[in-house]
């Protein structure tokens, strides 16, 4: 069987697509630097080819390029309801400018997806590896939707399409750098079947450690971001609020744990424990990444917690009903 995985990467890079040593100055992103170790040190290279992507239409030359086509193929990233960043990732996270007539970002839209058509072999399995990208929305103005982008691919391709529906770290990719699902959290789309997974979704994913029980104050200070905006029905693709009030969060749990591969939601200035820091929310704020230089932190709000951190983005969307 031949793999293949591409993994999503700064468009800073100008490296070729199989060109996989460390970009200049790093990846930039704990998550991705410990897959693409876990890949370069892979023994079946022959068998597992390895790429590298920023954009939609980087992955389409990809798999036109590559021959026999694969079993097998795994899209890393980092992902969010519907959603699997690619490129995206790192122009919210450095304030990169996009090129124009290139896509970031993969989801259910088929003016995007579209190019990818007839370049998947039907007895192939994809697996869309980000954090949360199979969930299903949670209300009617969340237009993306995880078991519908899913199905569509599946559509696109007459094969079967994968995306889990938790958070999760590297520890879910073998020595080998292959996913493997031991926690039941896949959602697949086969045919004109869709499979959720045998355990319910919940913030307290068990590929997660638990947190430390001690509370942690955050103030958030501007917001700078707002990345998932353009994912609901009453907020403009170009709208990213500069200005926001301040906010200080409490009751906030410290999780001992590697990086995810969740995509920010939002993305504010804030300080914590006296310094500057930039915090993340991901998963509808199941969780707060702290991110300081190289030292990343994750943080776990208790529930009145999360509830303010969603009062913000319904404020910002126009709607009560974002998530």
């Amino acid at each position: 069987m031949v793999a293949l995985t591409i993994v999503a990467r700064s468009p800073e890079s100008h490296q070729a697509w199989d060109d996989l040593t460390v970009p200049p100055g790093g990846e930039d992103d704990l998550p991705t630097q410990e897959l693409m170790d876990k890949l370069r040190a892979r023994t079946d290279k022959s068998s597992h080819i390895v790429a590298r992507a920023s954009s939609i239409q980087d992955i389409r030359n990809i798999l036109a390029q590559v021959t026999p086509r694969p079993e097998l193929i795994q899209i890393a990233g980092h992902g969010l309801v519907g959603a699997l960043e690619l490129g995206g990732m790192w122009i919210h996270k450095l304030g990169l400018r996009p090129e124009k007539n290139k896509t970031y970002a993969l989801d259910d839209n088929p003016n995007n997806y579209g190019i990818l058509a007839g370049l998947v072999a039907p007895s192939a399995h994809v697996l869309l590896l980000g954090c949360r990208v199979g969930t299903p929305s949670s209300a009617p103005t969340q237009i993306n939707d995880g078991p519908t982008f899913v199905f569509r691919l599946a559509r696109l391709w007459r094969s079967n399409v994968s995306a889990p529906s938790e958070f999760f770290t590297t520890d879910s990719y073998n020595n080998a750098g292959l996913f493997v699902d031991t926690h039941s959290m896949l959602v697949t789309a086969s045919g004109l079947t869709v499979t959720m997974p045998t355990k319910p979704s919940s913030p307290a994913t068990p590929a997660l450690a638990q947190p430390n029980q001690f509370s942690e104050q955050v103030h958030f200070e501007r917001l700078i971001a707002a990345p998932a905006l353009r994912y609901s029905l009453n907020a403009s693709a170009q709208r990213e609020p500069a200005i926001h009030e301040p906010l200080t969060l409490t009751s906030l749990a410290r999780a001992p744990m590697k990086g995810v591969f969740a995509a920010a939601e939002l993305i504010f200035e804030a300080t914590w424990g006296g310094g500057k820091w930039i915090g993340e929310v991901l998963g509808h704020g199941a969780l707060v990444r702290m991110r300081q230089g190289n030292t990343t932190e994750h943080l776990v709000p208790d529930h009145d917690t999360r509830e303010r951190i969603r009062a913000i983005v319904h404020q910002l969307s126009g709607s009560t009903h974002y998530y």
